[in-house]
């Protein structure tokens, strides 16, 4: 008997000791994984959003048209009811609460928010409905009344807050994150923030933590969201979101996007919406522009049905990346009805937008370049205009833009207008600069069907060339709907792609080159271009084309009476480009800056090529001044980011 209760007194010493081990494990484990944890303190963050500290978990509220949207419910109603009085917010204000998942840490004070409507992913019912409960043992007893199931990436618009769900399955099967806006990405237990980076949460609090593992890893919006909400890590502010858009000077935007590890898609949609944030009236500016542009275009016979046509066929026939970022941003223009002055911006409008000088002939353009002995630094200088239909207000004036794309060795430079996926202009990493040109040559509009967008073939270029001679060989083989010139220009010298479709001697045409009789340039170490070709046997316009002819003599005499006081500058080529002669007019005087004129000067770009100064002048709303404005854009390089 003695041998047996001695047995039994040494399994019940073993077991304690198993047991003591056990706990003492799990108390480490337990201390191990809680010593980061760090919740922000009950704080207001803006006008919008508000941070509640329960203990050691945080629950946010964001303020709506339609009272607050809330995120988790806190693990005690007593202290998390003293924490929303520091705030002014009463819980009768709550009418949306959204979970992240249901353990008693996120749910406790429900009870409070009788208005509120209950949202939680689809698979987290489990949890709540007795099927499954965290390591085998705990379970939720669910007291708090019915809730709404939702599935991965729905999305709810509360009062002017677009929200959108992201399953995170792992710390529990339904455990999700919410997206607000691109702006704010609230987390729940799905990440921990340790030493600067992101990591899953406690292994000890996850049931799958693999799973959880698998699901940070596809959710880019951890990294391009400008502010994350954690439950138990607080608030980490980004240094930037994946698409900022500023207003600068009052005059224009500049737009910076981050494609690095962010999908097209995902990229064109985020673009979208952070355009409706930074501009309100875009829809309604850019429903007018197309108006006053078709209302122009029917004294041609062109309709809107016949330019979206054309659009639709060519947006087939752009790179996939390109395509997912249109498809992400008409996500987000998705009117249905095609009536332009109708105040909205429908997704077909929206796809003529992109596909402008491509399916809508543009219009008469500049470009010149100094560089070796006529340049004052040694180095290409460029000047630039940029000339469009004359529309009612210049209503263009209300979009001009800088888009900065940040794609390591991709990355480029676009001087155009607020939605534009492509450059007008623009230039790359690599001190290559690009820029399109009418060149009319008097041939019908061809079937588009297998046709290519010169604009988006601009845009692949620069992001995959580095020398003038490579841009050129892309671009002049292929089978586009409008002929066009691309002006060029490096560090070095300058050139103009002469793309005139179907042409024996389409090429690149440089200061070397033989040109036609009569046509010479002739001023060494520079380089000019308008709206015609010059190569021998190339198209040969109309010679009563009085625009051409005159902007042409306006740049030799400009050039030649800079050159007589020295080699050109910054400002000397200002003056060129800013030439507006008597009146402003091309046709009737030479201007080269086009203030008086049916396609008047919307941008006079100037660019030093080696180290990425950028002055342009962005024509105002209104009445154009006689001369232009210049405002300095960059300083030095723009693909530095910090």
């Amino acid at each position: 008997m003695k041998k047996i209760l001695k047995r039994i007194l040494y399994g019940f010493l073993i077991l304690i000791g198993i047991i003591v081990l056990l706990a003492g494990y799990l108390g480490f484990r337990f201390w191990y994984g809680t010593r980061d944890m760090c919740p922000a303190e009950t704080q207001k963050l803006n006008d919008s959003v508000f941070v509640v500290k329960d203990k050691f978990v945080n629950a946010y509220f964001f303020k709506t048209s339609q009272g607050y949207v809330m995120v988790d419910a806190g693990v005690n109603e007593e202290n998390f009811k003293a924490q929303m009085e520091k705030l002014g917010i009463q819980p009768e204000q709550v009418t949306t609460l959204l979970l992240t998942h249901t353990d008693s840490d996120h749910i406790a004070a429900m009870a409070l928010f009788k208005n509120a409507k209950v949202y939680m992913h689809k698979d987290e019912e489990q949890m709540v409905n007795g099927k499954n409960g965290k390591f085998f043992f705990l379970r939720v007893h669910w007291k708090y009344g019915p809730y709404t199931l939702l599935n991965d990436l729905d999305t709810l618009n509360i009062g002017g807050l677009r929200i959108q769900i992201i399953h995170t399955p792992g710390h529990t099967p339904g455990s999700c994150c919410y997206l607000f806006n691109h702006e704010y990405l609230a987390t729940g237990d799905n990440v921990a923030y340790k030493n600067g980076k992101f990591i899953h949460f406690t292994d000890l609090f996850n049931m799958d933590t693999p799973a959880q593992e698998a699901a940070l890893k596809k959710l880019p919006e951890l990294n391009t969201t400008p502010v994350i909400l954690m439950a138990h890590h607080g608030i980490v502010r980004q240094k930037s979101s994946a698409v900022e858009i500023k207003k600068m000077l009052n005059t224009y935007f500049l737009v910076t996007i981050n494609l690095t590890g962010l999908s097209h898609k995902d990229m064109g949609r985020m673009y979208g919406e952070k355009i409706r944030q930074a501009m309100p009236s875009y829809d309604t500016v850019m429903d007018a522009m197309m108006k006053d542009q078709f209302d122009l275009l029917k004294q041609a016979g062109l309709s809107f049905d016949v330019v979206k046509q054309r659009a639709v066929a060519l947006l087939q026939q752009i790179r996939p990346e390109y395509r997912d970022e249109i498809e992400g941003m008409a996500s987000v223009f998705s009117g249905t009805k095609d009536e332009p002055g109708d105040g909205r911006f429908s997704r077909n409008e929206f796809l003529v937008w992109q596909f402008y000088a491509d399916v809508v002939r543009p219009t008469q353009c500049s470009a010149s370049a100094a560089f070796a002995d006529a340049s004052a630094s040694g180095n290409t200088i460029v000047g630039r205009n940029l000339d469009w239909y004359a529309l009612k207000d210049n209503s263009l004036a209300k979009i001009h833009t800088i888009t900065l794309i940040h794609n390591g060795s991709k990355s480029i430079a676009c001087i155009n207008f607020l939605g534009q996926l492509t450059p007008v202009s623009g230039f790359n990493d690599h001190h290559l600069f690009g820029a399109i040109l009418d060149c009319e040559t008097g041939a019908a509009y061809p079937p588009v069907q297998g046709k290519q967008s010169y604009h988006f073939d601009l845009r692949y270029a620069l992001e995959n060339d580095s020398t003038i001679e490579g841009l050129a060989n892309f671009m002049k083989d292929k089978d586009y709907t409008f002929n066009h010139l691309i002006f060029l220009a490096d560090e070095h010298s300058a050139g103009v792609l002469e793309d005139n479709i179907g042409s024996k001697v389409r090429g690149l045409r440089t200061p070397s080159s033989k040109v036609r009789a009569g046509s010479e340039w002739g001023i060494p170490n520079t380089f000019a271009t308008v709206n015609d070709n010059r190569l021998p046997g190339n198209f040969v316009e109309n010679p009563e084309s009085q625009s051409n002819i005159k902007r042409w003599s306006s740049l030799k005499s400009q050039y030649k009476s800079q050159l007589k006081s020295g080699k050109i500058d910054i400002e000397k080529m200002k003056l060129i480009a800013g030439f507006s002669s008597a009146d402003g007019n091309a046709k009737s005087s030479g201007a080269l800056f086009r203030s008086n004129d049916h396609a008047p000067t919307l941008q006079s770009i100037i660019l030093k090529m080696d180290t990425y100064e950028l002055w342009v002048a962005f024509a105002p709303q209104g009445k154009l001044p006689m001369k232009p404005s210049y405002l300095q854009v960059f300083r030095g390089n723009p693909f530095l980011q910090n």
